[in-house]
């Protein structure tokens, strides 16, 4: 698309811009990131409400997260935001809009999503093998229905035949460091093959162990309403959590002394001041 007339010069439709010219690329890639932005305000609103009805009927009690909603979400939203949940909770989740049917009975419909790093491989199929809930689409990503009298059986049903599973994050790690011994170019080797990440070739996952945290190291970057946390490893390698809290900062904290760590995550260069960092 690019190639064919992405260069060609029309007028802006950017505000403030009137009679000025901006090219079918620039034009294209504003319009997609506002209508990004858009999505990403209303996923959050909607994931605000979510949250209260979870904490509200302590939805989180059972094996599955299965979300109820009397005030539909937009469907093309419910995905999206069981993604989020599931990120959260860490278990599979179901988010449902209510459905009135023409013979007045109710329906609830919506999205599902498996957690895969768990012991569940294929949520749709276990939704399927119960005999209470419909789920078309992939083994984790996939659309679902249940009849309003289904609710309640199907939750005893997934409470019943997940009662062994373990639901705690597991990775499959590609390297594992010791803290003393990392080095900025074995990150930087991993992170300049980020072209090569997709699907079949995963980003690869990096463990460091036995990480010392002490008042030195271990610092809070940004105090928003969700935090960034800095680990400094050795001159040129940090560790950065984004979106972390200030009750997981307390928890690591210590004044005098040390905590020691291992931490898991993903490989990047990062510049500033024209010094490179891992």
């Amino acid at each position: 698309m690019l190639y064919f007339e992405g260069e060609k010069e029309i007028p802006s439709t950017k505000r403030g811009c009137k009679g000025s010219l901006e090219t079918v690329a620039e034009q294209a890639c504003r319009n997609c990131t506002n209508v990004k932005n858009r999505q990403a305000k209303s996923r959050d609103a909607s994931l605000e409400i979510i949250e209260n009805i979870i904490q509200e009927k302590n939805l989180n009690k059972n094996k599955i997260l299965l979300i109820q909603l009397e005030n539909p979400v937009d469907k093309n939203l419910t995905g999206l935001i069981a993604n989020q949940l599931v990120a959260k909770y860490q278990k599979p989740v179901l988010l449902l809009n209510k459905k009135e049917t023409e013979d007045g009975s109710i329906v609830w419909e919506g999205s599902g999503r498996g957690y895969d790093k768990s012991e569940l491989k294929d949520f749709q199929k276990l939704l399927n093998a119960s005999g209470l809930a419909k789920a078309e689409g992939h083994e984790n990503a996939f659309g679902a229905s249940v009849l309003d009298r289904h609710i309640e059986p199907l939750i005893q049903y997934t409470n019943n035949i997940l009662k062994d599973i373990d639901f705690s994050p597991c990775y499959k790690v590609d390297f594992i460091f010791q803290s003393s011994l990392v080095k900025a170019e074995d990150i930087k080797r991993i992170a300049e093959a980020k072209t090569l990440w997709g699907k079949g070739v995963e980003e690869p996952l990096v463990v460091i162990e036995n990480i010392k945290l002490t008042s030195k190291n271990f610092q809070l970057v940004s105090a928003m309403k969700n935090p960034t946390l800095k680990i400094t490893i050795s001159d040129d390698v940090n560790a950065i959590k984004f979106k972390s809290s200030f009750d997981e900062f307390q928890s690591l904290y210590l004044p005098e002394g040390c905590v020691t760590i291992n931490i898991l995550g993903r490989c990047n260069i990062n510049t500033f001041n024209y010094v490179t960092t891992a």
